[in-house]
């Protein structure tokens, strides 16, 4: 079963933000938490979203939200579990084109 991270941005996001809803009708969706939710630190939260990539054990599709896009990013891009179709892609990451054009002109990427 795929497990989705839930990533939100600053200061969380309250009950009837559109995060929690797909956090309690997805099954196998897992908030990512932030030691700090008021201090947008990219190194920190970063962090943990690798911890939570590399802890997962099956496939993981990210929903993220302001500057947890960043977040979860910086993150993909420094993770040993990036793929596409099976074999290691870094493509994304690599200096050239922004992340959305490649985004927009490639395959989707999977983190399995």
């Amino acid at each position: 079963m795929t497990t989705t991270l839930i990533i939100p941005g600053l200061r969380s996001s309250g009950p009837a933000h559109w995060q929690t809803w797909i956090e309690r009708h997805v099954p196998n969706a897992v908030r990512v938490r932030q030691a700090d939710w008021s201090t947008a630190n990219l190194a920190e939260w970063s962090s943990r979203i690798r911890r939570a990539i590399s802890q997962a054990s099956e496939p993981i599709i990210i929903v993220a939200h302001s500057f947890g896009v960043l977040a979860a990013v910086q993150a993909v891009c420094s993770s040993h579990r990036l793929t596409r179709n099976g074999s290691a892609c870094r493509k994304c990451c690599r200096p050239g084109r922004s992340i959305f054009q490649r985004l927009s002109s490639e395959a989707p990427m999977t983190l399995g």
